[in-house]
């Protein structure tokens, strides 16, 4: 009994000390993260969205999503964290990553750097910060909010107001309405995820889109600002990587349309185009967009792949070797 007395007194002892080392902390973070973190207005015709959007890179490269920047938007207004507003220009928009990269005037931005998805473990400290209800736009106040990886998963089906399928980061820190479009931040500040309107209807967590699955695709759209894609080898084992992004349809008897091609990938090395149809794998018939991600991850890196397509300009056999699977 004297010794836990002891511990427990060792633990009220030190508590504040701890307290205020956290509370340090999570001020670093925010003095470091909060400057870049934008609040964004877009419209189309009488259709408007607000979100939030993080400069990542000193040129005004603001990483959102298509929640808040959908495609086709016709206006785009940033407001930054002193509370000036900006003129924005849409540089790409991906409905199937639910992320849109954007750019302001200037070449001296405060911004916050990509990390990486990679490794993140449930119980990481994780934290988010945003527009919350304009909050940026209208009070130049931005919001942040603290918490752990609570979950990584697969949605299947997008939820209302999304469009992303795919591996998520699960959150506890707050995902409020206008955070949407804003980081997913690791303890160090650097971005691994961009927060999505998907949230767990169970357990009424925020989720996000990991960092790697948008990298590749902010590259490609700017790889004189972050590097151009990484090249795909067929070195080393693992999973096998096609490139495509692909969508279901009402009718999977004519195969399954590929609406996005990945940079430098095989797939766009061996010329598939957005707008193929991919009938068939190794002769075997195709039915969704899940069952070719299966049956591709089935496979090997450096592995050969026979593809059936139907093209514009008609019928086309494949033969494809596959690179490892991006990590």
């Amino acid at each position: 009994m004297p010794r836990v007395t002891l511990l427990l007194v060792s633990l009220a002892l030190l508590s504040p000390a701890v307290a205020e080392d956290r509370k340090r902390g999570h001020t670093e973070v925010f003095k470091k993260a909060g400057p870049a973190i934008v609040g964004i207005n877009s419209q189309r015709g009488r259709n408007g969205w607000f979100g939030t959007g993080t400069i990542i890179h000193k040129d005004g490269y603001i990483l959102t999503s298509t929640t808040v920047v959908p495609p086709g938007v016709s206006k785009i207004v940033v407001t930054t964290a002193d509370g000036k507003h900006h003129t924005a220009k849409l540089l790409g928009a991906s409905v199937d990553k639910e992320a849109s990269l954007i750019q302001i005037e200037g070449n001296d931005w405060a911004h916050v750097d990509m990390g990486t998805s990679a490794g993140v473990e449930p119980g990481q400290v994780t934290y988010t910060m945003g527009n919350v209800l304009n909050s940026i736009t209208q009070d130049n106040e931005v919001s942040m909010s603290f918490g752990i990886v609570s979950g990584r998963y697969e949605i299947t089906e997008a939820m209302e107001g999304a469009s992303y399928k795919g591996e998520v980061i699960e959150t506890s820190a707050a995902v409020n309405p206008g955070v949407d479009g804003g980081p997913l931040l690791d303890a160090d500040g650097k971005v691994i995820g961009i927060l999505s309107l998907s949230y767990s209807r169970v357990r009424w967590l925020g989720v996000a889109v990991p960092i790697d699955v948008i990298r590749p695709y902010v590259q490609g759209l700017a790889p004189e600002a972050f590097g151009a894609p990484p090249a795909r080898t067929n070195q080393g084992s693992g999973p096998g990587y096609l490139g495509v992004v692909a969508a279901d349809e009402e009718d999977p008897g004519t195969g399954i349309p590929v609406t996005e091609v990945n940079q430098g990938s095989p797939a766009d090395r061996a010329g598939i185009a957005k707008g193929d149809r991919i009938l068939e794998v190794d002769g075997k018939a195709v039915h969704s967009a899940k069952e070719l991600e299966k049956m591709i991850r089935a496979m090997k890196s450096g592995q050969q792949v026979r593809l059936k397509l139907k093209t514009e300009s008609g019928p086309a056999d494949m033969t494809i070797t596959l690179d490892r699977e991006p990590l």
